[in-house]
């Protein structure tokens, strides 16, 4: 009788803490919208570019002078993380290279200084 009890109370937990049931009709109709939705903002990409691809070099520069600040944004990032480059001092070390190169040269060197005393 107890088992009965449990299952019954499980099932009444599990149910409460579900989300509750969409039927089909309602997901497909959702997903309608969704396209819809999607369609229309392809739709309008595909105007933009074919307008900013029609415009000459005068028109493009007008039009970016005077985009919104959402679209400037990109220029003053561009901006700002070429301040913040040091500039580089000589070639890059690589540590284990230099060392290698180091034995070899210090070896040459050695094997020249003993033809030249010959």
């Amino acid at each position: 009788m107890s088992l009965v009890i449990r299952d019954e109370a499980k099932k009444k937990k599990s149910a409460e803490n579900s989300e509750p049931l969409v039927s089909w009709k309602d997901k497909k109709i959702l997903a309608d919208n969704e396209e819809e939705l999607l369609c229309k903002d392809v739709q309008e990409l595909l105007t933009w570019t074919s307008l900013i691809e029609s415009m000459d070099d005068k028109q493009l520069k007008e039009y970016v002078m005077n985009a919104p600040e959402e679209l400037r944004a990109g220029k003053e990032v561009a901006k700002s993380t070429a301040r913040r480059r040091a500039p580089r001092n000589g070639k890059s070390k690589c540590s284990s290279s230099n060392a290698l190169m180091d034995a070899i040269w210090k070896h040459h060197r050695e094997d020249g200084g003993d033809e030249e005393e010959k």
